[in-house]
């Protein structure tokens, strides 16, 4: 769509011309306005669609590439440092991903990025009280579940070299 910019550069070009040159009417005006509006929405509509192709695209490499990530990790037989590693930086990159993805709009509110907004709702007049306690829940949630996880996974271990 590189080449729209200089079509409605040439048009408003030529239109600040004519009313340099004496010869701009309001009817030229008009009709570089509009051919200047299609063109505007032409560009708009493709980059967009362009984008929603390249968006879609990219949440299927995320998506698979978070499958194969997941499937060598839980293949591994007695795991290893690496894991440990891996695992930790999964959590935070792949728990907001949800998120993005299209069809998961009913579990978006439970969603972390969610209970970051959940603060919001103090400004309200009267102070909207459901949304803070849904953050205080999950947020306990989201930080429990992988500290029981992890703590599981100490106890089997042997850390001490004993």
């Amino acid at each position: 769509m590189g080449l729209i910019w200089p079509l409605e550069a040439w048009i408003v070009a030529a239109l600040i011309a004519g009313w340099v040159g004496g010869q701009g009417s309001a009817a030229a005006a008009l009709i570089s306005a509009l051919i200047f509006f299609l063109l505007a929405a032409l560009r708009a509509l493709v980059e967009h669609r362009t984008g929603a192709v390249a968006f879609a695209a990219a949440d299927r490499l995320v998506a698979a590439e978070r499958a194969r990530v997941l499937a060598r990790e839980s293949a591994r037989a007695g795991g290893g440092p690496a894991s440990a590693v891996v695992g930790a930086l999964m959590w935070p990159l792949l728990t907001p991903l949800p998120g993005v993805l299209p069809g998961t709009e009913s579990i978006r509110p439970s969603l972390p990025g969610t209970q970051c907004e959940a603060w919001h709702a103090l400004l309200r007049t009267p102070a909207d009280w459901v949304p803070i306690t849904r953050a205080v829940w999950l947020c306990a949630l989201y930080i429990g579940i992988p500290l029981i996880a992890g703590y599981l996974v100490f106890l089997r271990r042997d850390v001490a070299g004993e």
